[in-house]
């Protein structure tokens, strides 16, 4: 069974969010690195008000630096520290025994993962204004799904589309 975490966990690869898919229920957010722009910021900065971020990053300079920037910009992020056993060679989250990274997140694990906020039904209704709501949001992808996904994390409900985008 899968720890759950409604917290947003900041990775910086693929293969961090997969293998951290593959034991964790949680919404993650690959930064790609260092590419990560002013639209990611004033999306996390938006989601710092609705849940928890955590930043799970790999423990090189790549990783302090990105850990510096991302709390420079967005309130409310939380360093996750992982410590490797001392044979471990590599040092990346990938890399890391999953146990390990299980007993650093546990104080943040919770009993039930919270509800889709909107369903996909619900956001057809206004993909006519995909435009508008990637600005918006501050949603930098384009894909249908990932964009729920974003506004999911957000906690963006069909009324407050409605609010916005007019009675569709």
């Amino acid at each position: 069974m899968k720890c759950v975490l409604n917290a947003l966990i900041i990775v910086e690869g693929e293969n961090d969010k997969s293998y951290l898919k593959s034991f964790l229920d949680c919404d993650i957010f690959v930064t790609h690195g260092n590419d990560i722009n002013k639209i990611d910021f004033l999306y996390l900065t938006e989601v710092s008000k609705v849940r928890k971020i955590l930043l799970l990053l790999d423990p090189d300079d790549v990783g302090k630096k990105l850990s510096l920037l991302i709390k420079g910009n967005v309130p409310n992020c939380e360093d996750v520290m992982l410590y490797y056993p001392e044979n471990n060679k590599k040092h990346g989250v990938f890399e890391c025994p999953k146990e390990i990274i299980i007993k650093a997140l546990a104080p943040y694990f919770e009993e039930a993962r919270e509800s889709p906020s909107i369903s996909m039904d619900e956001l057809y209704k206004y993909l006519p204004y995909k435009s508008s709501i990637t600005t918006d949001y501050n949603i930098r992808v384009k894909n249908n799904r990932n964009i729920l996904n974003k506004l999911c994390i957000l906690k963006v409900s069909e009324s407050d589309l409605k609010l916005r985008y007019g009675n569709k």
